[in-house]
């Protein structure tokens, strides 16, 4: 069985891109297509390199939203190691740079 839509949608953001209207679309739309964010949690290994600020901006919507924070750690949960350390990595750098984040993150490390 083929990709979803919304898999191979996710390989489209960039941050090279001066597109950034059409990157916001985007990211929308994976928001809309995969509420659980399976696809993230599946596919930030390969994200981070190309896209890592488009991965960020995305957990960043995640931690300000309950729903997606609960989904999200149940995702990190559930993911290999190598993914568990690149997810910690990217959510203690967002910590670094807003504190704001630091209890949502916590909850999703815990």
């Amino acid at each position: 069985m083929g990709k979803k839509p919304s898999e191979i949608c996710i390989w489209y953001l960039e941050d090279s891109t001066e597109e950034h209207e059409v990157m916001w679309r985007l990211l929308h739309f994976l928001e809309h297509v995969d509420p659980v964010n399976q696809i993230l949690v599946k596919s930030i290994e390969k994200m981070v390199p190309k896209s890592k600020e488009w991965v960020m901006i995305f957990i960043r919507r995640i931690l300000n939203t309950p729903v997606a924070r609960m989904n999200f750690k149940r995702n990190y949960e559930r993911a290999d190691r190598k993914t568990k350390v690149i997810i910690r990595l990217l959510l203690q750098e967002i910590g670094e740079s807003n504190s704001k984040f630091k209890g949502n993150i916590d909850f999703i490390l815990s």
